[in-house]
């Protein structure tokens, strides 16, 4: 009995193991939309490599980056987290050759394909440049951009303020639209032609201010908006900080109001500068006349707001800099070591800050990580 009971206990077990579910974890998708495009010419010797990658399973993912002036690559950067790299200033006139290798951290890699692009030559960069195109964008009211940047593509994303509701321009969401404005986001191609167009906002004024593609091909917008309904909600009384994020096609995929009630002459919290940061969130940086709501450690007098997102738009820290007097922030970055780099003005010589020449000077503060 005994003989016949194990083997039929190990078969059964047998069985079940071979009956389990199995759990696949697919590969990263080919590396794509390099930047600058195959076969590029003319390009800065001060270029960043940008490319675009996706995980099926929404795995994270890091990057071996191949690169070199012979289709032999060499590696000169492994487990890169970001979809950006900078090689450094190149030689004019040379072709480079470059690839990327995706890999999620389980064992999947998908190798990209060789790329390539060529610098200008030396004179190229002596001369100034003849316009290759131009465009006027807008309606019969007011239009003004604010923010530029080149898109994975080779086309151009544009962020700015509308008070039309004709010509290039619809969906402004304001009924007296020709008063007051509405974020206006433009998507080109390489030649300037649109491609898209978003008007954002509600009943009252909302600017755009910066702009930014991010790691997934949509984009991060901010500016400041007096408007609590439309596509806004979450106002806290005056102008807010208003952060929006869009999916490639200008679709809204979340939208952030921040700040607090305001106050002084001004009043109200203003953003001017957003950027992705390596962790996948954003970084935003502006003006700031409140001390309530989201803003705490305010000095007096409007100060720099630098505020810290996650990836999906809540706050993780934020900070008030200054002194008693006026004291924006026109321009916030990443840096290296994970910190960030800010620049705007301020008219304070106390608090944060010292050593005033009078009047507004430049203000530039370097925050840790």
């Amino acid at each position: 009995m005994r003989r016949i009971f194990i083997p039929a206990f190990f078969m059964l077990v047998l069985l079940i193991w071979s009956c389990a579910p199995t759990v696949t974890n697919l590969p990263p998708n080919t590396p794509s939309n390099p930047n600058p495009v195959d076969n590029a010419t003319g390009v800065s010797i001060d270029v960043t490599l940008s490319w675009s990658c996706s995980d099926p399973d929404g795995d994270s993912l890091t990057y071996d980056i191949y690169f070199g002036t012979s289709s032999s690559l060499s590696l000169v950067k492994s487990d890169h987290t970001s979809n950006t790299y900078d090689p450094g200033t190149l030689q004019y006139s040379t072709t480079y050759y470059w690839k990327i290798v995706a890999k999620d951290g389980r064992g999947e890699v998908t190798e990209g394909p060789v790329w390539r692009f060529t610098t200008m030559q030396e004179s190229e960069s002596d001369q100034a440049p003849n316009i290759e195109w131009q465009k006027c964008l807008g309606g019969s009211n007011d239009d003004e951009a604010y923010s530029v940047q080149q898109t994975s593509d080779g086309g151009y994303i544009v962020a700015g303020s509308t008070r039309s509701n004709d010509g290039d321009v619809s969906g402004n969401h304001e009924e007296v639209w020709w008063l007051v404005w509405d974020f206006w986001v433009v998507k080109l191609d390489r030649y300037g032609d649109i491609e898209w167009q978003k008007c954002l906002g509600g009943s009252d004024s909302d600017w755009a201010e910066s702009i930014q593609q991010t790691n997934d091909g949509g984009y991060i917008v901010a500016g400041y908006t007096g408007s609590n309904d439309g596509d806004v909600s979450g106002n806290h009384g005056e102008k807010d900080f208003w952060v929006v994020k869009l999916d490639r096609y200008g679709d809204i995929e979340w939208q952030k109001c921040l700040g607090g009630s305001g106050g002084g002459g001004s009043g109200g919290d203003y953003a001017y500068s957003v950027q992705q940061t390596s962790d996948g969130g954003y970084i935003v940086a502006g003006e700031t006349w409140s001390n309530n709501g989201d803003v705490s450690g305010y000095h007096g007098g409007g100060d720099v707001w630098v505020v810290k997102l996650d990836r999906y738009g809540d706050i993780k820290w934020q900070k008030c800099l200054g002194g008693s007097s006026w004291d924006w922030a026109y321009s916030i970055q990443q840096t290296n070591d994970g910190g960030y780099i800010v620049a705007g003005l301020t008219r304070s010589n106390d608090g944060d800050v010292s050593g005033n020449y009078g009047e507004k000077d430049f203000w530039v503060v370097k925050l840790g990580e």
